[in-house]
């Protein structure tokens, strides 16, 4: 399999699928459609940010290593999505709009979908967590910014 070059940007071991097909669509913009080396294709993780660049970037990453995807904008849409699908890992932003919280959010999943696990993703400080709530005192988080690295591995450390 040949890697597809998209923008500036080579992917190796990655097929990239333009979105408009245009040949000038900007990498946020591009849609991974296969992959290499599938050895997570497994894990169903379900990705919550604010935020369209993070969210984009994050997939992108992740749907490269391997794992499906599947993203939502806030955690009204998250939950609406949990109720009709099944995930193994939730990654969501802390601070978003809407009524609820990143946290409102994982301590939803973790009462209604007690198997799947939880991580937070934030560009402020992981001491912001009440950690001494029993439910949160395990909650894995990742600093943003973050590299391909850093969320694959944040990934497959909830994931073991």
């Amino acid at each position: 399999m040949r890697p597809f070059i998209c923008g500036f940007l080579e992917i190796p071991g990655v097929v990239v699928e333009n979105a408009d097909d245009t040949g000038n669509t900007p990498l946020a913009d591009c849609i991974l459609v296969g992959t290499d080396g599938m050895e997570n294709s497994d894990m169903k993780i379900l990705l919550v940010d604010d935020n369209l660049a993070v969210r984009k970037i994050a997939r992108l990453f992740l749907v490269g290593a391997g794992f499906t995807v599947e993203v939502a904008d806030h955690a009204d849409d998250a939950l609406q999505i949990l109720s009709t699908e099944s995930f193994d890992v939730l990654i969501t932003d802390m601070i978003m709009p809407g009524a609820l919280t990143g946290i409102d959010l994982i301590l939803h999943a973790q009462a209604y979908y007690p198997k799947m696990k939880c991580g937070l993703i934030s560009g402020m400080s992981d001491t912001l967590v009440d950690k001494s709530m029993d439910s949160l005192k395990d909650l894995q988080t990742l600093s943003k910014p973050f590299s391909k690295t850093d969320i694959v591995d944040f990934v497959k450390q909830m994931g073991t």
